[in-house]
């Protein structure tokens, strides 16, 4: 039997400000299999950020999607870092991790889906390499349906009672379960 997976959720959040280029070099120096992160749309711009707000992760205050790519990008995540763009992480990752990117915001199924289709294109990953998890079951389904290729996963907060019937829906690779 194989053993564990090391997933770095957010990169080494536990000691680097998360879902930042620092928390995904730590988490790989320190031997991480796969990173997981975020993903939101900002002005059609995939970000690596969890909140729907930005006061918990920078030093910005507001809404996300009241916020520009500049805005964005000139904030500071913690450390001096700035929020990453989704292909600065896949790049980092490139032959050195897997990458299980979880769809947080409204739309990210289809942006998710033409990015990644552009990227595997360049052969700059392989589907093999790339998991795509989130609560948003709507947009799951939206990426499924154009990139059936790449493992996914639907998020819930419990197990719910038919969940043998989502594992099908989604041709699942995995579920993952918060609590």
């Amino acid at each position: 039997m194989p053993g564990p997976i090391i997933i770095a959720h957010r990169g080494a959040s536990g000691t680097t400000p998360e879902n930042t280029m620092l928390a995904f070099r730590t988490a790989l120096e320190a031997g991480a299999e796969w990173l997981e992160l975020d993903t939101q749309l900002v002005e059609d711009e995939l970000v690596v950020f969890h909140d729907d707000e930005l006061e918990r992760t920078t030093n910005g205050k507001g809404l996300l999607a009241d916020t520009s790519l500049s805005e964005l990008r000139h904030l500071d995540a913690g450390k001096g870092e700035k929020v990453p763009l989704l292909h600065e992480v896949l790049t980092l990752a490139r032959g050195r991790a897997q990458v299980n990117i979880e769809l947080k915001g409204a739309g990210t199924g289809v942006a998710t889906a033409g990015f990644l289709k552009e990227f595997f294109e360049q052969q700059q990953l392989q589907p093999k390499d790339v998991l795509v998890s989130s609560f948003r079951l709507e947009e799951l389904d939206k990426f499924q349906q154009l990139m059936p290729q790449v493992r996914r996963a639907p998020i819930y907060e419990y197990l719910p009672k038919d969940f043998k019937t989502e594992l099908q829906r989604f041709d699942c690779w995995s579920v993952h379960i918060q609590k």
